[in-house]
């Protein structure tokens, strides 16, 4: 049951060498396997906290001069660990960030308006003053 509460992307991470087969054909064939562990932990609202591990892999094949076949694991323990927390915003922020941003476009625009007018009013002027000078 709490491996349907995790995400997509941790199941489908949790068994990727499952099913795989690594078959030596020659006497000197090397199969070696590189993991990556990292911890992960999620804190759910409703459900409480859930702890997992995900992994990545990479697998090489290779002859080595050795007469038995021989398959290697290197681990790779993170000591980090990613904590996912749920959480919920409240409406007044929401609200607050709303007024925000409008408030935000306000003052823009009004800006904009007072350099746009105050340009005008420049030019304006002056191609007075170059009407009465003539």
């Amino acid at each position: 049951e709490e491996l349907t509460l995790l995400p997509d992307a941790v199941t489908n991470s949790l068994d990727k060498l499952q099913d795989r087969e690594y078959v030596s054909n020659g006497q000197n064939q090397t199969h070696e396997h590189y993991i990556k562990v990292v911890g992960t932990t999620f804190k759910y609202l409703d459900v409480g906290t859930l702890s997992s591990y995900k992994y990545t892999s990479h697998s090489a094949t290779y002859h080595a001069n050795t007469k038995l076949p021989v398959i290697k694991f290197h681990y790779d323990i993170s000591p980090m660990n990613v904590v996912v927390t749920e959480s919920y915003k409240p409406l007044y922020q929401f609200v607050t960030s709303m007024f925000a941003i409008i408030g935000g476009v306000f003052t823009v625009f009004g800006l904009m308006d007072g350099v746009v007018y105050n340009t005008q009013t420049l030019l304006l002027k002056q191609k007075l003053q170059l009407g009465k000078q003539s």
